[in-house]
Formats: C-alpha cells, sequence, structure tokens
C-alpha cells in the first residue's frame, strides 16, 4: 500500500495522470477503500482538466465525461468525506471545472478552508470562487448550459430549473445527488455519469408527477450501495438453496458466466487466472449496479423499484434483475439480457 502510494504521488507530480487511473484502477473496487477512491478521482479530475504531462497547457479544454467521472467516484464516499479536507479539495476542484453553478464549488472550497484553514490553495480557490461569483451572468456556469436546449435557463433557487415550455422542472430531493432534474409527467432518464450517478438511473412517466413517489426514489437512489448489497446476499441463499424459486435463475446466470461465456472473457470479469475454480458465491461478489429505476408496477398499480447487476456491461450484456417493493423487500429475480 505504502509503495503504491508513493507511486501515485510521483506520477501525480509528473502530471502522468493516465499512469495514477492504470495503477488504480487494478486494485479491485472492493478494496480500494476512502483513501485511494479519492486519489482516483483526484487522476480522473486532473486528467480531464491538465491532461496528461500539461497536453492540455492553457487551452481551456476539459473532458466533461472524465469530470463526471471523477464526481461518480467522489459521489460513492461522500459519507466518509464530509469531513475531510482532501475530499472536500477535490470536489471543489471537479465542480469549479464543470458547467454546474460556482456557488456549488465554493461550498465545498469553504469547508475545504475550515478543514485546513492556512492551506493556501484552498484560499486560492474560495477567492476565485466568489471573484467568478460577482462577475457572473446568473445562468454563466450553470451545469445545464450545455443542454440549454432541453433543460431550458436555470432556475433561481436551486429547487427547480426552468423547462423550455417556460413552466419548472423540480429538483430530485436526493442527498448523494443534489442535481437531478425533472419533469412531471415525462419519463425521468439518465445516463452513467449524468449529474454524477454512476450507473443509468429512471422513472417511469407514471411516476414523476407523484410528490411522494419521487421522493421514495429519491431515497431509494441515495441507498443503492446497500441495496445491492442486500441483493447480493440474497442472491448467494437462493444459490445455497437449491429448492428456493429463484436458485436455477441465479445459477445458470453463474454458470453462463464462468463456463460458458470464454475463458478470456471470464479471466477479465472476474480478475483471476482461475475462474474454472471460483465459486458462485464468490462470482456474486463482482456483481455491481448497471442500472436502477423505479416504475409502476401494471397488475399490482404500485411503486416498484428495478436493480441490473452485472459483471462488466463492457464484456457481457447478460444482466441479474432484481426487482423490489416501496419497502425494498426483494420480491422477484430474472435474468435478461
Amino acid at each position: 500500500m505504502e509503495e503504491l502510494l508513493k507511486k501515485i504521488e510521483a506520477w501525480n507530480e509528473a502530471d502522468e495522470f493516465s499512469r495514477c487511473i492504470q495503477a488504480l484502477e487494478a486494485v479491485p473496487e472492493a478494496e480500494r477503500g476512502f483513501k485511494l477512491t479519492v486519489l482516483l478521482a483526484r487522476a480522473y479530475s486532473n486528467l480531464a482538466v491538465l491532461g496528461d504531462c500539461q497536453e492540455h497547457g492553457d487551452d481551456g479544454v476539459v473532458d466533461a465525461e472524465l469530470l463526471s467521472r471523477a464526481l461518480a467516484l467522489l459521489e460513492s464516499v461522500r459519507e466518509a468525506g464530509e469531513g475531510d479536507a482532501l475530499w472536500n479539495s477535490r470536489m471543489a476542484y471537479a465542480l469549479y471545472m464543470t458547467d454546474r453553478p460556482v456557488q456549488e464549488a465554493l461550498n465545498y472550497a469553504e469547508k475545504w478552508l475550515a478543514l485546513d484553514p492556512e492551506n493556501a490553495a484552498a484560499q486560492a480557490l474560495v477567492k476565485d470562487c466568489k471573484e467568478t461569483l460577482q462577475h457572473q451572468h446568473p445562468c454563466d456556469g450553470c451545469w445545464a448550459n450545455e443542454n440549454r436546449a432541453r433543460w431550458g435557463t436555470c432556475g433561481g433557487d436551486g429547487n427547480s430549473a426552468a423547462d423550455g415550455d417556460g413552466g419548472e422542472r423540480p429538483r430530485l430531493e436526493s442527498r448523494k445527488y443534489p442535481h437531478i432534474f425533472y419533469k412531471p409527467g415525462e419519463e425521468l432518464f439518465l445516463q452513467p455519469g449524468t449529474a454524477g450517478v454512476p450507473f443509468w438511473f429512471d422513472v417511469s412517466e407514471e411516476l414523476t408527477g407523484n410528490g411522494a413517489a419521487m421522493a421514495a426514489a429519491a431515497s431509494a437512489l441515495d441507498g443503492v450501495e446497500e441495496t445491492a448489497e442486500r441483493a447480493k446476499a440474497f442472491v448467494k441463499g437462493v444459490l445455497a438453496d437449491e429448492g428456493s424459486e429463484y436458485h436455477s435463475i441465479a445459477a445458470y446466470f453463474m454458470e453462463f458466466h464462468r463456463d460458458e461465456l470464454g475463458e478470456d472473457i471470464a479471466r477479465k470479469l472476474f480478475s483471476t487466472e482461475n475462474p474454472a475454480g471460483l465459486s458462485y458465491a464468490e462470482m456474486t461478489d463482482c456483481l455491481r449496479v448497471n442500472r436502477f429505476g423505479s416504475f409502476l408496477d401494471a397488475k399490482t398499480k404500485e411503486q416498484w423499484f428495478i436493480m441490473d447487476l452485472s459483471f462488466d456491461p463492457e464484456l457481457t450484456d447478460e444482466l441479474l434483475v432484481i426487482y423490489l417493493d416501496l419497502e425494498g423487500r426483494i420480491i422477484n429475480i430474472s435474468h435478461e439480457s
């Protein structure tokens, strides 16, 4: 660990951010912990703004996709990071380089400065943010700016955004992802990286006009990591119980990826040279959230949630789909592609 940290700092100082990313992503996600996750976010942010070896220099080119990846990584460790100076500094810098309101960056910069009052970089960023706000048009720097044709001009109170028809788009009241806006009566559909959400996220049009349903969707979105862990524990139980109605579904999903997809792909999926030696329970630990959503069930007319779990969507399009009720109870499992 100490040797890796020394290498990361040396590469960071040399502006070799891609090398930082490669080394940090070689560490399994479940083993990275808080510090390595923040350092990975730093590397993505620096690569987005500076490029390797100052490739971008002063050309002003910023890779929005890489910045979204950095923000998603930081959001994934928010609970541990909110009282940490480094985490707040990385949030501040990343947000300052996006098209979102500068006030967001300032909030984190001021928290960074409060945690590290003598830090000259924190003092400088707070000053820069405040000066930018003083000279900025109300809509300049707004995260909605690049998508103005879709979202319209930005709202004034932070709880809604004006749409292109002169109406208001309310904000999803998510604690972890506070920059999601939607239009009541229309489907909410986000690609990975949008508003910092690291997976596909959707809410059906039947629910977006219902405030209570959207509040439930926001709460469920905030708890996705815990729900994923419960889902994986449930799958392990199903795999161990041949009498379960879901046993054959889960077992075939595992068998397909370990034994039928091909050994080369299996090695990449599970980061092992001997995938045939993996148990189904061990494979289950490698599942990750590919999509989370909420919809109105056609039969029960009740709000349900859906979670797609995948080993790696770039290598397989097979999904283990978990359905949950409004209370978060798992009510069905299916295998889809």
